[in-house]
């Protein structure tokens, strides 16, 4: 049988500052804000290595699921995947910017984190695959009109 390993955080937040949500009292630097929280592993609690990483969006959840590249034959990838979580758009909102978070943390003491070529799709590219979709929805939205 594993030992359950039990952490307690304590998060303040103090009212001013960037980090205070926009409207709060500012009541200078008393805590507007006190949270612990206990976070204790289950039994079956796994800890796994990823290289790869699938986003899954429906209208009602996103969802992440990772895996491992296992086999790289001929220019194609075999990913096994370990896992995948679902999450509500607003936790993965929250997710989202507490990873971000994270990764410019990480950069203030390590440096730069480098991006290979092809590792991501990144943002402005997403931005310019979904204006395009866009711009064919309306093509054909026009079409469509003109046709009727």
């Amino acid at each position: 049988m594993m030992a359950r390993r039990v952490q307690k955080f304590s998060a303040v937040a103090s009212g001013e500052g960037a980090d205070a949500p926009t409207g709060s009292p500012n009541v200078g630097s008393k805590p507007i804000v006190e949270a612990i929280t206990t976070v204790v592993q289950s039994e079956d609690f796994k800890n796994i290595y990823s290289n790869n990483v699938r986003i899954g969006i429906s209208q009602w959840d996103l969802s992440i699921t990772v895996g491992q590249i296992v086999e790289v034959q001929g220019g194609s990838s075999v990913v096994e995947e370990k896992v995948s979580v679902k999450f509500s758009p607003q936790y993965f909102k929250v997710l989202s910017s507490t990873l971000s978070a994270a990764i410019q943390q990480w950069e203030m003491i390590f440096g730069e984190i480098p991006q290979k070529f092809g590792q991501s799709a990144g943002s402005d590219n997403i931005v310019k695959a979904l204006s395009g979709l866009k711009d064919l929805i309306l093509s054909i939205d026009e079409k469509a009109k003109e046709s009727s």
